[in-house]
């Protein structure tokens, strides 16, 4: 069972490698849940037991949709674990980064006629992997669950989250989001300054245990289609979730999109300015070795 907040380790003492074993991860397992089951998923799908031991690593996560194990080894043998794995013939690195990108607004979506009809979100369950989301009186008491995956205390030091959530299924007088009865899902996974991959990863195996409908992702970093984070969302997509994923802020030059807004199966959202133009910073497609146009809507 995981705990509300996922502390880790101290900044600085360790870092972490992404892996991308032989074999297939046969489960997801998280952080702070079953160490010992999460080492045995990591030597079945190919990673050799002796190098985690000669380098004090420990099998932090592993991603049966992604196909990835992230370890977690003392900063100063993180390169010679790395070369061992490459010797080994295993695809590992550091991290990707991910960093959080906004999208607006609820006005130029002409979403009034919508809630006129009747549909404003009730029985949907949202989740938000972003920088959190403060306990605002807009969402009164529909923040569902929430769990904090950066190792902090959860809440939302930056306020992208909460700006999203706001969007996305506030309920004020004054500023209203597009699906203010909907049930909201909050991981945090980024803070200040962005994030990694991994968290991310972990976000997005924990919100779809939360039985949510949707995921929102304003977020974003370098990658392709075939990369751990596009294929967690192709799964999640596979599996009837709804996963929206801001193109990026990368723009005007064309293949611009980053990962996860370049996955297949991502609903990919490029930004308007307020003319209703194409903004100048939206990241464009195509995206290399795609058969389907990024973005999917603007």
């Amino acid at each position: 069972m995981l705990a509300d907040t996922d502390r880790g380790v101290p900044a600085g003492l360790s870092t972490r490698i992404v892996v991308e074993p032989p074999r297939a991860v046969a489960l997801s397992v998280l952080p702070a849940e079953e160490p010992a089951r999460a080492e045995a998923v990591s030597v079945g799908s190919g990673i050799p037991e002796e190098l985690l031991r000669r380098y004090g690593a420990r099998v932090r996560q592993t991603h049966r949709r992604a196909n990835v194990v992230v370890l977690e080894v003392p900063a100063d043998r993180q390169e010679p674990l790395l070369r061992e794995l490459a010797a080994a013939g295993l695809v590992a690195r550091a991290p990707k980064p991910v960093y959080p990108l906004l999208n607006e607004s609820v006005p130029s979506l002409a979403i009034p006629p919508v809630w006129r009809s009747g549909f404003l979100g009730s029985g949907t369950r949202i989740a938000i992997v972003d920088t959190g989301a403060d306990r605002h009186p807009d969402f009164g008491d529909r923040i569902a669950a929430a769990h904090d995956f950066t190792g902090g205390r959860g809440l939302d030091d930056v306020g992208h989250g909460t700006h999203v959530a706001g969007i996305v299924a506030g309920a004020g007088s004054v500023y209203r989001g597009v699906a203010p009865k909907a049930m909201l899902i909050v991981a945090k996974a980024l803070s200040m300054g962005g994030g990694t991959e991994d968290t991310v990863l972990a976000a997005l195996s924990w919100a779809s245990r939360q039985k949510v409908d949707v995921i929102n992702l304003s977020l974003g970093g370098p990658g392709d289609p075939t990369d751990p984070l596009s294929r967690e969302v192709d799964a999640l997509s596979a599996e009837g979730i709804l996963v929206c994923v801001a193109a990026g802020n990368s723009g005007p030059g064309v293949g611009t999109i980053g990962s996860p807004g370049c996955a297949a199966g991502a609903i990919t959202v490029g930004a308007t300015d307020k003319m209703r133009h194409i903004a100048e910073y939206s990241s464009r497609g195509p995206v290399p070795g795609l058969s389907v146009h990024k973005p999917d809507v603007v």
